[in-house]
């Protein structure tokens, strides 16, 4: 699979880049082929409402082509390896649940206030952004003094309840170490065309990387 990098103003520059890049990977030994499999990532599950109703409009309709976010993608090329050793995905809500009861376990960085609200909005976002640090960053923040390594002592007591299901970085992990096993899910992938990509997280270059 050959790597194809294209920059362009967002907007009607960037639609017309993805549907040639539809066509391109609809060419088969340098001929049309519409049953060719191929898979779009989107910045977000609401902009695959918007590229599907492109390529019907501009396109006259495409088939065997999939619209997903990366993390999709992920799962269908990582996730068997993470379930078979019984691990399974992490629900948000029960994520909530766990960085509760570890916050309010600790008295001593919150003492009676109510571990709800903003406060657990905050400490969410804080665990999802060591989610995506690299190991050699998270030890870095231990070794110092202050809050974010107080947060990584309780952020370690998270990832130990939490250990039986599996994080996002632990998705993108799986899913690019499965690559060297040329998986068949890769021919139902086919090519993939990357839009509008946001700020990947590590894991998710590496994968793509890799791929």
């Amino acid at each position: 699979m050959a790597l194809s990098i294209s920059a362009h103003a967002y907007g009607p520059a960037a639609e017309d880049a993805l549907l040639d890049a539809v066509r391109r990977g609809k060419t088969v030994d340098h001929e049309h082929d519409p049953l060719a499999p191929l898979t779009i990532v989107t910045p977000a599950p609401m902009a695959g409402y918007h590229i599907r109703r492109l390529l019907g409009r501009r396109l006259g309709g495409v088939v065997n082509v999939l619209v997903k976010p990366l993390n999709a993608v992920l799962e269908l090329v990582g996730s068997s390896a993470l379930t078979h050793d019984g691990r399974r995905p992490l629900p948000d809500a029960y994520q909530a649940e766990v960085i509760r009861a570890v916050a309010e376990s600790s008295q001593r960085f919150f003492g009676d206030v109510p571990v709800e609200g903003a406060l657990l909005r905050n400490l969410e976002q804080r665990f999802n952004e060591f989610d995506r640090c690299e190991p050699e960053d998270l030890n870095e923040l231990r070794s110092q003094p202050g809050l974010p390594a107080d947060l990584l002592s309780l952020y370690d007591e998270y990832r130990r309840r939490t250990r039986s299901f599996f994080t996002r970085r632990d998705l993108a992990d799986a899913a690019t170490e499965a690559l060297a096993g040329n998986p068949v899910v890769l021919r139902d992938i086919g090519a993939l065309i990357v839009y509008l990509p946001d700020d990947l997280q590590p894991g998710q270059r590496r994968f793509l990387d890799e791929l």
